[in-house]
């Protein structure tokens, strides 16, 4: 699936990301089952999901002003790619590349002005780090990667809602939708 966002321009950065995702990482991830499932582009943003029966790989690229600074991401998942799920049956290649003793394992950052220049390699690094993290999982091998992800969920707090209690305050609840996906993921 391929859904397009917002304006009709597309910034360089993201351009040359979506051709790096689709010359180096598509047929490379193909060699382990992995085919494209969605790529969501907008101005300057996008994500392009691979899948293999429940597993997933999802690559991302921001370059958005107002989100500073611009990045690139890998999230390695299991289950379903639509919200709120996927923000919790996924854990960050650095997450793993940690796990592995990389104690400097972080998004990739994009210099700023610099974009369309670094996103080449910034996309072979991604290739590259998920041969050296993740080839487990893209085996088929999930045992590390749920226990990563097992870790982070336990630290995180399930969504908040706020809604107006009618004399200019708040009242807050856990979001039960977030609190069983918490439980089901950690």
């Amino acid at each position: 699936m391929v859904r397009r966002k917002g304006s009709a321009r597309i910034e360089a950065g993201i351009v040359t990301f979506l051709a790096g995702t689709r010359d180096l990482i598509a047929p490379w991830l193909a060699g382990f089952g992995f085919s494209q499932a969605q790529r969501e582009v907008g101005r300057w943003t996008a994500t392009v999901s691979f899948t293999n029966g429940r597993r997933y790989v999802r690559l991302s690229a921001s370059c958005d002003p107002r989100d500073a600074p611009s990045y690139c991401n890998v999230i390695l998942g299991e289950g379903d790619l639509k919200w709120p799920e996927v923000d919790w049956n996924g854990v960050a290649l650095w997450r793993l590349a940690r796990d592995q003793g990389d104690s400097e394992a972080s998004e990739y950052p994009l210099e700023a002005g610099a974009a369309e220049d670094a996103v080449p390699d910034l996309v072979e690094r991604m290739r590259a780090d998920l041969e050296r993290y993740a080839l487990g999982f893209l085996r088929g091998d999930v045992s590390t990667f749920h226990r990563v992800r097992a870790e982070t969920n336990r630290t995180r707090e399930p969504y908040r809602i706020h809604t107006p209690n009618g004399d200019g305050r708040y009242r807050t609840e856990v979001d039960s939708d977030s609190a069983e996906l918490k439980a089901r993921f950690s």
